[in-house]
């Protein structure tokens, strides 16, 4: 056995049970595992360990992956369940839970009755794992100073990726740089996934610093986004920013409002205007029409054109979670790409490892052929009790911290949404774990700010301003 996996093995069964009874002791440290947890996202390759390993595979998982966030997402599961075991109070089965529940037990189903198996196992392996993640963050979450915490956590993690991104471009002189992550997409996803967070907690109640740090890194994410010259994601990250700031600026504009408003337009067309030759070449290399609706085009409308196929022939359980790249590339090759390799099993590396099909870059599209047309309505059934949460807050214009995290998650999910209709990089670990912990913290602060959980969560006091950058403790 390797020795990261030797690694791995004692520190679940050593580290985990002692860091449990740690962060039962200091309260700091229950934080500190959070905030690792989030900024953890952000680092896609570090310190991973894979077992099973199929790295030659075309999908969104290739391997049962761990790292140190699994791990941590254990401790701050165990350790927040401890801690509120003397809580009658605490609500403990989030909302959107049963909705996920019931989506993980078709996955299963859909896995069982597939051919093969073991690539739909790698991925149910990382839903239970997210899953986890989701509600961890949703018991540990109790009141406006963890969101506070999160914020932070997601400026470093921007700040973090920016410097990757800088030094990729200008040192190495990268064009589409990947930032820490796989493939610029990727990139470009997860920044946009933060972006409406930033935006909204830097118009919210939290103290001056934090919001100035939020309002610098919102920034900063455009910057990635420009570094990585994606299409979708460009179009996302300045449709998402305008919607967010013309949603969460106060009714009365006040001369100040104004001042920023127009400061924020000026830097952006100047930011804009210098990256335009590049942005440009990508933005109209290929018109719409070429990319969805010619055949003879290797474009993303060939998706579209397979599911037309796969339908029929997989209507009930689908092909199988993460089994698109296999099938289609044994049984629905597309005419006009050079002669595919399929896959000889599960364990055999094909002879070349540039013609297997790729998941279909549409969310939607992927989850019908995986999971046949009731998964994908289970799909849609989640992701709409998680938009529905983030738009119970969208009436409320103040800068209460809980109605400006709500709305920042809607958007934030809008945002993937949008890129998720040209890009599987949703299923990749790092958005795919953001997501789980947006939602999870949105489920807490759903919960709190509701008249009916009012009586059955812990309240929580307001956020006062920082002395010496210290948090107000959640009761």
């Amino acid at each position: 056995m390797e020795t990261k996996y030797v690694v791995f093995l004692v520190g679940l069964m050593g580290v985990v049970p002692i860091a449990v009874l740690c962060v039962m002791i200091s309260r700091r440290l229950h934080e500190a595992v959070f905030f690792a947890i989030v900024f953890g996202t952000v680092l896609k390759g570090e310190m991973d360990v894979n077992f099973v390993s199929r790295e030659f595979y075309r999908g969104s998982s290739r391997g049962f992956e761990f790292s140190f966030v699994d791990l941590l997402g254990i401790v701050l599961l165990v350790s927040t369940l401890l801690k509120l075991s003397k809580n009658h109070g605490r609500r403990l089965w989030p909302p959107s839970f049963t909705l996920m529940s019931v989506y993980f037990f078709w996955c299963c189903l859909s896995v069982a009755s597939a051919d093969p198996k073991l690539f739909g196992c790698f991925e149910l392996v990382k839903l239970i794992k997210a899953m986890t993640l989701f509600l961890a963050v949703f018991l540990f979450v109790q009141g406006k100073r963890e969101i506070a915490i999160l914020t932070l956590a997601l400026c470093a993690c921007v700040l973090y990726a920016f410097l990757v991104a800088v030094v990729q471009r200008y040192a190495y002189g990268g064009w589409r740089v990947p930032g820490p992550f796989g493939h610029p997409c990727e990139f470009s996803m997860y920044v946009n996934l933060v972006a409406p967070v930033l935006i909204a907690a830097a118009v919210s109640e939290l103290p001056k610093a934090i919001r100035w740090i939020c309002a610098f890194c919102a920034g900063m994410a455009g910057l990635c986004v420009i570094f990585t010259i994606s299409r979708t994601g460009f179009a996302t990250y300045v449709l998402i920013l305008f919607a967010t700031l013309i949603l969460l600026f106060p009714r009365r504009l006040s001369p100040k409002h104004l001042v920023i408003g127009v400061a924020i337009t000026i830097v952006s067309v100047g930011v804009l205007a210098r990256a335009w030759d590049t942005l440009a070449n990508r933005l109209f290399a290929v018109t719409l029409s070429e990319e969805f609706l010619d055949s003879e085009y290797d474009g993303r409308g060939r998706y579209f054109r397979m599911i037309t196929q796969i339908v029929p022939d997989f209507p009930l359980w689908g092909m199988g979670l993460n089994n698109w790249s296999y099938i289609t590339t044994r049984d629905y090759p597309v005419a006009f790409r050079a002669r595919p390799e399929p896959y000889n099993g599960t364990s055999a590396i094909p002879p070349s490892l540039s013609n297997q099909e790729v998941p279909a870059h549409n969310i939607l599209v992927l989850t019908l052929g995986e999971l046949g047309i009731p998964g994908l309505l289970m799909f849609c059934a989640v992701w709409a009790r998680w938009i529905q949460m983030g738009a119970h807050f969208l009436h409320r214009r103040s800068a209460d911290l809980y109605s400006r995290f709500g709305t920042g998650v809607l958007f934030a999910f809008g945002a993937i949404f949008l890129e998720s209709m040209t890009s599987p990089s949703s299923r990749n670990i790092p958005a795919f774990y953001l997501t789980y912990i947006l939602s999870g913290t949105l489920a807490s602060v759903y919960c709190l700010s509701t008249k009916e959980s009012r009586n059955s969560c812990v309240r929580t006091q307001k956020i006062e301003p920082f002395v010496h950058m210290h948090l107000p403790l959640s009761p």
